[in-house]
């Protein structure tokens, strides 16, 4: 019974590489869906979206890790390309206290 609360309580992970986090969010399919649908799988996956942006914040302290996805999409409303937010150094961004 333990487990399973521990189960349903579990965060997002942090990722080490953007490229990780790219990979991931490949396996989400999010590409040809509409940004509703997409949107929808991103909000289940603890993301809040403004538009065609999507962000949630993992971890804690010390650091919190910035997970960044802007919804690229046709002129048909279809997201063509799922975009993660990094850094030039290949790192997502976070906050340290």
């Amino acid at each position: 019974m333990v487990m399973s609360l521990c189960c349903g309580c579990s965060h997002p992970p942090t990722y080490q590489h953007a490229r990780e986090f790219e990979a991931e969010v490949g396996s989400w399919n999010l590409v040809d869906r509409t940004l509703s649908e997409a949107s929808d799988v991103l909000l289940g996956k603890g993301f809040t979206c403004d538009g065609a942006e999507c962000f949630r914040f993992v971890g804690g302290f010390p650091c919190v890790q910035h997970q960044s996805i802007t919804l690229l999409l046709s002129t048909e409303g279809i997201v063509k390309e799922a975009q993660v937010r990094k850094l030039r150094d290949g790192q997502l961004p976070s906050s340290c206290a």
